[in-house]
């Protein structure tokens, strides 16, 4: 089995990219096959997984959570494809053939970037998921207070969890 910088390929499963990623399988890499056309974890918010993948990054860029390249192309990718509401009232990416049809152009690097942090962020078992998250927080603060209150060796003073 063959790593690409000792991590898994992964790459979306649509167009040329499902071609590439056969060829990249008949050669010995071990791929994780996405399809941005797979239903959202949060599919009464967003239409597919794509729409969810890049809404949930740009929130992270505009809170600075996420720093990305000054790359003058990269940032006219993720800023030119218009956001959408489908009969349900859910979010959803504009097609990319209306993007070539407005002047635009594909997205790859916006595409790239987005897949790369997207798939980082999976491994975050909270990425997607802001009540589990406070749930979380919620009771890692009470765990905090407990060991305050029975004086735990365990206990960190400095250690702030406020904005976790």
């Amino acid at each position: 089995m063959r790593y690409l910088n000792d991590e898994r390929v992964r790459h979306g499963d649509e167009g040329y990219g499902h071609q590439l990623m056969d060829r990249m399988a008949e050669e010995g890499f071990h791929l994780q096959r996405i399809n941005n056309g797979s239903p959202a974890k949060r599919a009464d918010i967003y239409f597919n997984l794509s729409t969810e993948w890049w809404s949930t990054v740009g929130q992270l860029i505009e809170r600075r959570q996420i720093i990305i390249p000054n790359d003058e192309k990269l940032i006219a990718q993720l800023t030119s494809r218009r956001k959408l509401y489908d009969s349900k009232g859910r979010e959803r990416l504009e097609p990319k053939a209306d993007l070539k049809n407005r002047g635009g152009e594909s997205p790859d690097r916006a595409d790239a970037i987005i897949g790369a942090i997207a798939m980082r962020l999976a491994q975050d078992q909270f990425a997607f998921d802001p009540v589990a998250r406070q749930q979380f927080a919620e009771m890692i603060a009470k765990s905090v207070r407990l060991m305050e209150r029975h004086r735990s060796p365990f206990y960190k003073p400095n250690v702030d969890f406020s904005g976790w």
